[in-house]
């Protein structure tokens, strides 16, 4: 069920951008001498998003936040801290363990068509059989199994073994992200991954389009490549010092031997064919990461680490868990995502959770983290007995919304003087990058906090953040939007407007998408927005 449009929010990705010019041209020259490519990229820059790895911020006055202000700004999603119970969730029961495992256990399967996999014990026996959560997904027939949760028989369950010796150091965690050397050097992997991949799939593979999920579509023949290039055909191309400078401009030094231990490394990029990929539901965010509930399990919670901001911090503010796809990758003792995140329905629509599924999530997530079975790694990798085989690739299946019918502006009169002036402004303003939460602001009616009696219109940028507030004294319409929306750019945000404004009343946005219609790079959303109390009409401000 589709329930709303991601509040404006233009999800837009640069797909196969590099961090710099310098390793770009490293990669064309290793993989095609000579050669030019034809390929175009199978994937609509409204899709998706790409994380590009740019540490700095952007568009605002504001000085740079610390990362710890942002995830204390960031949108919020079902729990502000998924290890305290969310409102209206009862606590979780603690549950009697009988048997030979308990809750939360490591258990590998000694036989049988799932023979080798690895999960934990996610509830209590019936006697004869577990309720297992494997770490990896079902793949039947060419797709992900429409059911995940397994119950295995418990004669074919053993103990995990004990973990490796000399294993690396676990990536270090602040406030739900890598630090940020580590997540530099991870961005950049995926981003030379990305472009390694467009070189294998155009010259060897002679695809005619390119696409960010080819490099774990064709993982076994990109792997070996991909390791040979990192490993030492870069060296070949580009300078040690202006490598790492590429990789952090900041910290650079021994950031490049980083990368080739990674790339190498069992417990890194050497098994991204482990892969949890899929469609989930994110539904809060912990100082250790994001919890993620795949769709077809809501009881495994998966829990997912950041890169500049957390994964839940990412697409704006919700009102209830959205749903994304995701590819979820392993990383030193903690699992991180490919930079490709993309909405469900394969346009920059968002589906969410519906209200009881909500609180199904939440209570899930609790549980999980109660009973210990939340999936913080992939201890496969870590065992004496693990497996390092992984799963298919699945190509995502995306179900777009239905069809919105054309605009009907037959009864809107003709623009005034006023507002025409207002349209020719706008057009002379510059827009932000489709990159930035503040390429989408939201125009919200709300009662004033310190006196309930009047209606504030309230602008909050892309990720929830106010950016302005003004009473409403006169009535709600188009050209009051436009002349606050002006206001803000010119007086705060150095002339810069947003690419999309979203707005909470049918009638108005009509007739702003009547009047904006010939500005370029600009669009106007309906914002469902959910009340308490039912918001003034259109035409009446107080």
């Amino acid at each position: 069920m589709l329930n709303k449009v991601l509040e404006g929010d233009p999800i837009v990705c640069g797909l196969v951008a590099l961090m710099t010019i310098l390793v770009a041209a490293a990669i064309h020259k290793f993989f095609s001498e000579g050669k030019t490519s034809t390929s175009r990229s199978a994937v609509s820059t409204t899709d998706a998003f790409d994380i590009d790895g740019d540490w700095a911020d952007e568009g605002t006055q504001d000085v740079k936040k610390t990362l710890k202000e942002k995830v204390e700004e960031a949108p919020k999603l079902v729990m502000d801290n998924p290890t305290k119970p969310a409102g209206g969730v009862p606590p979780v029961k603690p549950k009697v363990n009988k048997g030979p495992f308990k809750i939360g256990e490591r258990i590998v399967i000694s036989s049988g068509e799932l023979e080798g996999r690895h999960g934990v014990i996610a509830d209590i026996w019936d006697g004869e059989s577990y309720p297992v959560d494997l770490d990896l997904p079902v793949i039947s027939n060419d797709k992900l199994s429409d059911q995940q949760q397994q119950t295995i028989k418990v004669d074919i369950l053993k103990k995990e073994g004990d973990a490796l010796a000399d294993l690396p150091t676990r990536a270090n965690v602040h406030q739900g992200c890598l630090d940020e050397t580590t997540g530099r050097i991870a961005i950049f992997m995926m981003k030379t991954l990305r472009s390694v991949t467009d070189g294998i799939c155009t010259n060897q593979l002679k695809l005619k389009e390119k696409s960010p999920l080819h490099s774990w579509q064709y993982w076994e023949k990109v792997y070996p490549p991909y390791l040979e290039f990192l490993s030492r055909g870069i060296l070949m191309k580009a300078k040690l010092a202006d490598l790492e400078q590429s990789i952090h401009p900041q910290n650079p030094k021994g950031t490049y031997k980083r990368v080739v231990e990674a790339v190498k490394s069992p417990q890194a990029t050497k098994s991204w064919n482990c892969r949890i990929e899929g469609q989930f539901w994110m539904v809060g965010m912990g100082p250790e990461g994001t919890m993620v509930i795949p769709v077809n399990n809501i009881r495994q919670v998966i829990c997912v680490v950041g890169y500049q901001k957390p994964l839940g911090a990412l697409l704006g503010q919700m009102p209830r868990p959205p749903k994304v796809q995701l590819t979820i990758l392993p990383w030193y003792g903690r699992l991180i995502h490919d930079t490709l995140v993309t909405s469900t329905t394969g346009t920059n629509q968002m589906e969410l959770a519906p209200p009881p599924l909500t609180q199904q999530l939440a209570a899930s997530c609790q549980a999980a983290i109660s009973e210990g079975r939340v999936v913080f790694r992939l201890q496969q990798l870590e065992a004496t007995d693990g497996s390092t085989e992984g799963v298919p690739f699945v190509k995502p299946i995306f179900k777009p919304p239905p069809a919105q019918p054309a605009p009907d502006f037959s009864k809107e009169p003709t623009a005034t003087q006023e507002e025409r002036s207002a349209v020719e402004n706008m057009t002379e303003l510059l827009a932000f990058s489709p990159k930035t939460p503040l390429s989408s602001w939201n125009c919200i009616r709300l009662p004033s906090q310190t006196d309930p009696s009047k209606t504030m219109l309230t602008i909050v940028q892309g990720q929830g953040q106010k950016l302005h507030e003004v009473e409403l004294k006169k009535e709600y319409s188009a050209l009051l939007v436009l002349k606050t929306v002006l206001s803000l750019a010119t007086s705060k945000m150095n002339g810069k407007r947003p690419i999309m404004v979203g707005v909470d009343d049918p009638q108005v946005v009509n007739r702003m998408r009547f009047l904006c219609q010939g500005i370029s790079n600009f669009q106007i959303a309906f914002l469902k927005v959910e009340r308490k109390a039912q918001a003034p009409p259109a035409g009446m401000g107080n």
